[in-house]
């Protein structure tokens, strides 16, 4: 389960993007868009056509991440249908070696985007140029100025006021798709004490845990 996001970053946190949605669902005007680019279904097929071929997608995601992101690939499948695009899912014990290659139309990844409190590591990580986990070969210029200029930025509300600034580009150049914010759950007997759960993050045994 989750909830729909707006960007790397839920909106619960100083750094969250919190403005309107950048894009509607809308099949007729993806339908006359593909329609004014000259991809048609010569066939009857259902599938539009490039040079002769179907046009299908791949969507690639890895076995460890289960159900829920082969869910997430049907849902996928069945609106681009819709609008006479194929997708292919493919589910592989790993997709690291596909991904640093760039052999994807999609690739299903699972992160936590802030671990630290601070959005510096994520934007590092995923966006910049050359960036580790970059495997979309993004690159914005504007963009890459802002994660240089928080390597020396230590004020906490300007890192944060970056943050957002940052998110917009990538939602303005439509950098990833951000599907949602997971929700999880934390389970302790009546002996545990002192279990605090982060907004965006998975490990809670700290200094703080005492057992009764």
């Amino acid at each position: 389960s989750g909830v729909p996001a707006r960007g790397p970053f839920n909106s619960m946190l100083p750094f969250g993007y919190k403005g309107d949605e950048y894009y509607s669902n809308d099949p007729e005007k993806a339908k006359k868009l593909l329609d004014k680019a000259g991809f048609a279904d010569g066939d009857g097929d259902g599938i539009r056509e490039v040079d002769g071929k179907n046009i299908v997608l791949e969507y690639i995601c890895s076995t460890r991440h289960g159900k829920r992101a082969q869910s997430i690939g049907t849902a996928m499948q069945s609106q681009y249908k819709a609008i006479g695009i194929g997708l292919k899912i493919i589910q592989l014990e790993s997709i690291v070696e596909l991904g640093k290659k760039g052999q994807f139309d999609f690739m299903y990844y699972r992160m936590t985007s802030a671990p630290t409190a601070d959005p510096q590591y994520f934007l590092d990580a995923g966006f910049k140029t050359g960036g580790y986990g970059n495997d979309g070969k993004y690159s914005n210029a504007e963009f890459d100025a802002l994660c240089d200029k928080l390597d020396n930025t230590f004020d906490k509300a300007e890192r944060n006021k970056m943050g957002i600034e940052a998110t917009k580009i990538l939602l303005e150049d439509n950098a990833a798709i951000f599907l949602f914010y997971g929700l999880g759950h934390v389970v302790t007997g009546k002996k545990v004490d002192g279990v605090y759960r982060f907004i965006s993050e998975v490990y809670y045994i700290d200094d703080r845990v005492r057992m009764k």
